[in-house]
């Protein structure tokens, strides 16, 4: 034992225990639900997005899966916007031939 630090014990040295991982949302599920129900070209670019920040989570890029997130999230919430309009030109457009539909079957009648 050597006598740099009389009277002392020896230092030991700091381990810092490592930082837990950052929490960085991949949007999967909502990127299959819109692939299958909603929007479908935006729904697989909203997945593969999805994937690719699952994969860089995992290895340990939190920036790049954090970009990749975002970028994800971008393309689902465009597609959710563009399959809502779409359902609602829908029920709008049916929803006027049924009212004249039978309009016209009622002037018919008399």
């Amino acid at each position: 034992m050597s006598d740099t630090n009389p009277g002392q014990w020896p230092q030991q040295p700091f381990h810092q225990p490592p930082a837990p991982p950052a929490h960085v949302p991949d949007y999967m599920v909502w990127a299959i639900l819109e692939m299958l129900f909603c929007c479908q070209p935006l729904g697989i670019v909203g997945l593969v997005f999805a994937v690719m920040a699952n994969s860089k989570k995992n290895s340990g890029d939190i920036a790049g899966a954090t970009v990749d997130a975002m970028n994800s999230k971008k393309f689902l919430k465009i597609g959710a916007w563009i399959g809502g309009v779409i359902a609602l030109l829908y029920l709008v457009f049916y929803g006027v031939m049924f009212v004249l539909a039978i309009l016209g079957n009622t002037s018919g009648t008399h």
